[in-house]
Order: C-alpha cells, then structure tokens, then sequence
C-alpha cells in the first residue's frame, strides 16, 4: 500500500508527517512511502536522514493576494509543481496522501483532488493542522480533504465540521522520557555535567544563534556547563548560519578547554538522545517542539519567534509558561535602518536566566512534572484507525476521540493574536486602560500586549507604528521609555516625495504627539523628558506636539519644578499661530514658572477676547498656588481681579468664575467673589 506524505518548509511540518507514517508503518506492513518536497527546505535534509524516500517539487509561497509580478511568479511555479505531482501520483499510485501543511504540501494534495475528480484514482486525503489557527494553505485544501486531524479541539471552526477530527499532535515514538545517565554515556558525557541544549529549529534561528554565542564567555566559565548549540544550516543572501555563528566564536577568544565544551551542529540528528542528556532547553516555541517537550518532561526556556501571522508561538510559549512548564524571553523587534525590524535578544540577560535555571535544580524538577502533566502528544493509534476507516469506506461520524488537554491555550491569548493592530488597541482600551498599576502588573495577559507593543512600535507603516506607541503607554511598558522619547524627538527629515506631500520628518507628527502622550502614562520625570519637552516647544513644526509638551508639563508640574528655560520657551509659544498652542502654554507656565513674576507679564491677557486665553492664565495661577510658589496676599495675584469673567462656552458649571473662586478659596477668602451668576 502507497502513502504520499507531503508538507515541509520547515520541521514544524515535516516532522508530523514522519511521526504519522511510523504510525501507519506499525500496522500496515506492506506500506511504502514517499515524500514530495521543496528543494532547498528542511525537508531535503529531514527526510532521507530517517530512511524515506523523496522527491521534489516546484512550489513557493504567494507574496501577497493581488495579481502582480510578486502574485504571478510563485503562482507558475506552483502550477509546474502541480504538472510534476501529477506525473508522480500516476507513476506512485497513492492508496492516500497525507499533508500537514505549507505550501510544499499544495502540488501534492491539489494533484489527488485532479485525478480523483477525473477518475483517474481513488485516492484518499488527509490533512493535520498543528498550530490552533490554520495557515492558509491547510484551509484552502481543507475543502477537498477526507479528513482534517487537528491539534486543538477549537480548531474545528475553521474547517467543514463533517470532516474533522481531534487527534492531538502527532510526535514520533522516539520522543519519550529516557534514562538520563545512558544519554549522557552515549554522547561522551560526564554525569555530573550541566548539559545545555539550545536549538531554533531545522533552519536554526539568527537571534537565539547571536545571544547564545554573546552568552558563552559567562557559561562556560563553569566547568561543569556543556553547551550543545544547533546552528541550523539556513543560507540566506546575507545570512550564513554556520559561517556567522562560528566568525562571532572565534571573536570571543575562549581558550580551548572551554572550547571543548562548546558544541555546534549544524543540524542535530537523534535529537531525542541531546533532550534525554539535557538539564535545560533553550528553544522555539513551535507546536512540534512544545509537544515534544512535553512528551520528554523537559524543562525550557523558550524564546517564541516574533512577528509570525497570528503570533502563535508567543501565545503558545506564554500560555506553556503559565502552567508551570517553562520560563519564557520575548524577542525584542529592534529598528533595521531601513524602515523595517530585526529581532534582538540581550546575550547577558540570556545567560543570567540559564545560569540561574541551572542552579535551581528544584524548579528544574517542577518544570519537568509540569511539563509531563500538560502532554498533549497524540495517541498514534489514533491516526492508524482514521486511515484504516476512511481506506474500508467507513465515513467520519459525530465523534470526538478525546478531550483537549488543558494548560494550553489562553482564550483570551487567542483572542488577542487573531485581532488586527488596531482591534488591539481597541481591546486594551476597554479592558485594561483603566487599571491601576499594580492591578496591570498582575493581568494575566500584560506581557504578550506589550509584546504586541514592541511588534508595532518597530512596523514599517506608521499607522501601526502610531498603535504600539499608544500600547506602550495604555500597558506602563516602561522598558521601551528610551524608544518612545527617541521617536518623540524624531528629527529625521522624511524623503523629499513626502515632504512635498506635507509630512516633515521619519515619525509623523501624530506620532510623535502620542508618544509624549504614552510617556505622561508611564509617570517618570527626569532630564531626559525635560530636553524634550523643551525641544519640542521649541523646534516641532507640528502643533499639537507643541500642545502636548506644554500638557505634560502640567501633568508633571508636582515633579519637574521650576525652570527658566522651559519659561522661557513657553513665553515664545504665546505667539504661535495656534490659539491651542497659546493657552495650553499659558497654562503649563503655571507648572514650571519659579514665581508670580509672570502674572504681571502676562496682564494683557486679562482682556483678551478669546476667553480661553484668560481661563489659562487663571489655571496657571491655581498651578502656582497649589505648588507652594506663592501664596494667598502675594501681589501678583492682583493683576487677575481685572480679568474679564465672562465666556461664550455653554458649559453651565460657568468655568472661569470657577477658576476664580477656587483661587479665591486658595487665597481664604469667601467661595463665590464673582457672584452667583454669569
């Protein structure tokens, strides 16, 4: 009996496809397999290394959804991918073909639905879906599936419900707890040894390569560590995996004894042998390396990949950390120069939560249960009597095999990942923008928002810049405090085309208006916020950055204390084109002015006919009061006794007399000078 196993790209996808095989290998003695892949992926190296046979493909992923040199290019391709799965399908004669997803598995699946609808083969279909929200290319061929095997019984909403079917993920039977000690004898161990073992997947992964190497001078400075570093083998334009990481070893000069505990793979073969030996994982956070994991009873430290579609892994990881299996490291997006974003993890800060796993062999222990009770490995009997079913013509009934294990997903962390930048925020504004601190320190979900926060803050389109700086403040994400008074104070002349267009420099105005908005949120007061406040009175073009920098100032006029500087910048913004920008000047003197000088100096405005004007100049006066600077008899509250009381507003609390009375209390006096009525 034939099987066509296809899916690849990356391990994620090869790897159930081979553990359902085994499976099918178990009972139907006569099988044969062959696997229909994408030249130059994980696949080329995973497959024959575990004694299947392969054969390639021409496929690659759709850029976009428009019709377009990006469009049409991979969508030939695709199409010769599908005449060559076409000729193999007739030559192979699959009884059934198993994909589990990505592009590589389109030719293949897109091939038996052809011939079956041609009567050409009777060929029966199978899909896996790993992840809790499909990828597009398993939803596409979903529809033409016999069967859909997911992960998660959530999952089922995404699919024709008459074709689905909860099987867990599929691991293959090598993954299981071992003895430690054998492991360690296998690979030329000692047993007391502190074995390490750090990984980012088939392709490897560029940030937890460059950390780890920054991390090893402080590793191995213990004799006892042994590090087990694969690589990957990902060759990209301008990216070796190989070649970086051992150019950025050979920098950091280790003398050979520590070099001998260092140990690079390009990729790692009989991995399950390195889990069994290991005290401590650094790792993705993939639903394949999860499972196996937890399948193992290894305990990790897991650095989830940012900026996937769905931010699936950060969900993953996070929701794995709060049931007790595993510590978790946020990527950092850090600015490329070219409008678009790297990931960054801090190799010191990598090493201090290692060395301190390491040195906690209780919470080691702990991790480990934890990690065993939240298995949510598949029974792979499970995928022996589906195939075996839909073979005998036995069709799916309204069944489901097991239940969900929990200690997985967050409903809410879900939720969150499916939303659009801007249903984010708007989720953050009413659920968490009115905590308090201590109450948003103990949300369930803060760190995967401000997760979120560092995604936007560093996204090529504005827009969704403009949200992560907004989610920077609503979320009090104070490590990014650095980055918002960088964008603040952006000076960056934009391209000529856009200023052309109106737009002056890298960060729109908006933004840079939002971010002294976020940094007012986060409540730190210190040399650098003042240098931008006064940068941004006096050289922002835009004017209601103006405005907001004056705001901030009276929203920290309790902290920055009196300035003669920022006075005076605020004294030139009284002639700004902008009335807003005038009186909430006006005001903000108020907050950082060292006396009542300014009042006397300001008595023009005591008649001015905009009636705005005249309420700053009486809040600025309350400021002064409530600050201390001057008192109840100080003379230059006198200059106000002549100001116009009386205002065009409709608001029937009557603000300036308001204004007045409440100096008027301040002072001692009684609580209505101005009268009764306007």
């Amino acid at each position: 009996m034939n099987f066509i196993l296809t899916g690849g790209g990356t391990g994620g996808h090869v790897y159930p496809a081979l553990a359902i095989a085994e499976a099918l290998k178990q009972h139907f003695k006569d099988a044969r397999f062959l696997y229909l892949g994408v030249r130059g992926r994980a696949e080329e190296n995973i497959v024959p290394q575990l004694g299947y046979k392969i054969k390639f493909v021409a496929s690659e992923g759709l850029a976009g959804r428009k019709p377009g040199l990006r469009f049409l290019l991979p969508a030939l391709k695709m199409l010769i991918g599908l005449c060559q799965a076409l000729v193999i399908h007739l030559q192979f004669r699959p009884a059934a073909v198993i994909g589990t997803g990505g592009y590589a598995s389109v030719p293949a699946v897109l091939a038996a639905v052809i011939l079956r609808r041609c009567g050409l083969a009777k060929v029966r279909i199978f899909i896996h879906e790993q992840n809790y929200a499909p990828g597009r290319w398993n939803r596409l061929i979903s529809r033409w599936a016999d069967r859909v095997w997911i992960s998660f019984l959530e999952s089922e909403r995404y699919f024709p419900l008459s074709r689905v079917e909860f099987t867990g993920y599929p691991v293959r039977r090598q993954f299981a707890p071992r003895d430690r000690l054998e492991a360690r004898k296998e690979l030329g161990l000692p047993a007391e040894a502190k074995v390490l073992l750090v990984f980012g997947g088939s392709q490897g992964a560029r940030s937890i390569n460059r950390a780890i190497v920054d991390a090893l001078p402080a590793l191995l400075a213990d004799p006892l560590v042994e590090v087990f570093h694969g690589t990957g083998n990902l060759k990209a334009p301008n990216y070796s995996a190989v070649k970086d990481t051992a150019a950025r070893v050979a920098e950091l000069k280790l003398d050979l004894e520590q070099l001998a505990r260092y140990h690079p793979r390009d990729f790692i073969t009989e991995i399950q042998v390195y889990y069994a030996a290991a005290d401590l994982l650094v790792c993705r956070a993939g639903a394949g390396t999860l499972n196996e994991i937890c399948r193992c009873g290894k305990p990790a430290l897991i650095i989830p990949k940012s900026s996937l579609a769905g931010e699936h892994q950060a969900v993953n990881a996070l929701a794995m950390a709060r049931a007790g299996v595993c510590e978790v490291i946020l990527e950092r997006p850090v600015a490329d120069g070219e409008g678009g974003a790297g990931a960054f993890i801090d190799g010191a800060q990598l090493a201090a939560r290692i060395q301190a796993l390491l040195a906690d062999r209780e919470t080691l222990e702990r991790m480990s249960r934890a990690a065993l009770s939240v298995n949510g490995a598949a029974d792979m009997e499970v995928f022996v009597r589906s195939v075996g079913d839909e073979l005998q013509g036995i069709r799916l009934g309204p069944r489901r095999i097991k239940a969900a294990p929990d200690g997985w997903q967050s409903d809410e962390a879900v939720k969150l990942a499916g939303l659009s930048p801007a249903g984010v925020l708007a989720y953050v504004q009413k659920n968490v923008g009115r905590l308090d601190p201590e109450a948003l320190e103990k949300y369930p979900s803060i760190q995967l928002l401000r997760y979120f926060a560092d995604i936007f803050l560093t996204d090529r389109r504005w827009p969704v810049r403009n949200i992560g700086v907004k989610l920077a403040g609503l979320t009090l994400h104070r490590e990014r405090r650095d980055l918002l008074i960088s964008i603040a104070g952006d000076r960056v002349p934009a391209p000529l085309y856009k200023r052309l267009l109106g737009k002056d420099f890298s960060q729109v105005g908006f933004i840079r208006r939002n971010a002294l908005f976020s940094l007012g949120q986060l409540g730190v007061w210190d040399e650098a916020l003042s240098g931008l406040v006064f940068s941004a009175l006096s050289e922002d073009p835009y004017y209601e950055v103006r405005v907001q920098a004056a705001l901030l100032l009276i929203h920290f006029r309790d902290k920055c204390g009196p300035s003669a500087a920022l006075v005076r910048a605020l004294e030139a913004n009284l002639a700004h084109r902008s009335l807003e920008v005038r009186w909430t000047c006006l005001e903000a003197l108020g907050a950082v002015a060292p006396d009542a000088g300014f009042l006397e100096r300001m008595r023009r405005f005591n008649f001015h006919p905009n009636w705005r004007i005249r309420q700053a100049l009486l809040k600025a006066a309350v400021h002064l009061l409530e600050r201390g600077v001057i008192s109840a008899g100080d003379p230059g509250l006198k200059s106000l006794e002549d100001l116009i009381p009386t205002c065009t507003d409709f608001i029937p609390t009557f603000p300036l007399k308001n204004s007045l009375n409440r100096i008027h209390r301040l002072r001692g006096g009684d609580a209505n000078p101005a009268g009764s009525t306007q």
